[in-house]
């Protein structure tokens, strides 16, 4: 799936969409095999109650997968994969990645280190 933002730049297309900023994109990612496929499409993890929702998941590569941060405070989603993390995310603020490569990526919130979870992408 492109970008929703617009551009179709491709298949490790990310967009961090609060107002009207422009769209931010990573490099291609790399990861190590795993489990098997359960979604395509879009999918939406939840930040609420300071805990990623749901965790883990599991997608398909090239599935574009949506962070939307349902508390009142900031929160920032950091991999554990070099040059892969959203800006700070306000309440209400989205952050979306399409997952090009299969592998297991593990992320915490950056200013809340306690919380995490995993996403695992798979062919």
């Amino acid at each position: 799936m492109a970008d929703r933002a617009g551009g179709g730049r491709g298949d490790a297309a990310r967009c961090l969409r609060t107002g009207s900023r422009p769209c931010q994109r990573p490099a291609i990612l790399s990861g190590a095999p795993a489990g098997s496929t359960t979604t395509t499409g879009t999918t939406a993890i939840t930040i609420v109650n300071f805990k990623f929702a749901p965790t883990p998941v599991t997608v398909k590569a090239g599935t574009a997968v949506e962070w939307t941060n349902r508390d009142g405070v900031a929160h920032a989603v950091d991999f554990s994969v070099p040059d892969l993390h959203s800006s700070l995310l306000n309440s209400s603020d989205h952050f979306e990645h399409t997952f090009a490569t299969p592998g297991s990526y593990a992320y915490i919130c950056r200013i809340h280190p306690f919380m995490h979870g995993t996403l695992v992408v798979t062919t």
